[in-house]
């Protein structure tokens, strides 16, 4: 059995995330946007049961077999179900599934395990499992916002400190050393990125006008055949710079990630930046 990866279903906006990734999981599994389409439907309807005034967990499950492979999903609520409606409700969603177990343990929390059984041509190899869980681990748009918010937060919070304990001088100089070491922290460095790669080869360096500033690059695999690589230059100089660039390359990577089309990805990405934007900062990439 191998667990491809877990979700907290904390609030009714994860229920998204989670039928999202069931959907994207089984479709890659069966290449089949039906069946796909309606477990993650029947997911995140059971989801939304289960959530009541608490929280649940969605285990992400595989048993890969010669002629198929079948897809689990294993279902904790924290929330006991009383109401004889929604008891009625989720064993019709169970109705989606091959099989399932319905267990109510001794805490009064349900355990549902669903299992379906999806016919593929080949055993999977390991860059396809590893695919699957990178899909399950993935995290989603609040989560990345909060990364985002957290980053920002720790760079205040040094800089603040900075201010308090040195002299004008020696604040200032302390906070463009942080900044450029940040900066310079956030771009790839590593080369050859991929040494086991031997159609293609990349290089880059970074040479900030001043200590810090809005240019940047980023390149990573976006599976084994597709590599996402930008070069960008943020508007202005100095922090302000450096933040918005940040949030533009971590914007990026993670919109790549659920869609290769660059277009849709600049078009995601430029929604995102847009938004409370007062300062009317903008990046070319």
């Amino acid at each position: 059995m191998i667990e491809l990866g877990r979700i907290s279903i904390t609030v009714p906006e994860s229920i998204k995330d989670a039928r999202n990734k069931v959907r994207q999981v089984v479709e890659t599994l069966s290449r089949n946007q039906l069946i796909a389409g309606r477990l993650a439907t029947a997911t995140s309807e059971l989801s939304r049961r289960l959530l009541g005034d608490s929280s649940a967990t969605l285990s992400f499950l595989l048993e890969p077999r010669s002629d198929r492979t079948l897809f689990l999903l294993q279902v904790v609520s924290l929330n006991p179900i009383k109401n004889q409606s929604d008891k009625g409700f989720i064993e019709r969603i169970l109705g989606f599934f091959d099989r399932h177990d319905w267990t109510i343990l001794q805490n009064g929390n349900h355990q549902i395990r669903l299992e379906a059984e999806i016919r593929t041509d080949q055993k999977l190899t390991v860059q396809q499992i590893e695919h699957l869980k990178e899909i399950v681990q993935r995290k989603n748009r609040d989560e990345l916002m909060a990364e985002i918010t957290a980053r920002n937060e720790q760079l205040k919070e040094s800089l603040d400190h900075l201010r308090r304990t040195r002299s004008a001088k020696e604040r200032m100089e302390g906070e463009l050393s942080i900044g450029r070491d940040i900066q310079m922290s956030m771009v790839p460095a590593k080369f050859p990125p991929f040494p086991d790669r031997n159609e293609f080869s990349i290089f880059a360096k970074l040479i900030p006008a001043r200590e810090v500033g809005g240019d940047f690059y980023d390149f990573f695999l976006i599976d084994q055949n597709l590599l996402c690589f930008c070069i960008g230059d943020v508007s202005g100089k100095g922090v302000p710079a450096a933040l918005f660039m940040a949030v533009t390359k971590t914007l990026i990577k993670s919109m790549a990630k659920n869609d290769a089309e660059p277009a849709s990805v600049l078009t995601a990405v430029n929604t995102e930046l847009s938004q409370n934007n007062d300062s009317a900062m903008f990046v070319t990439i």
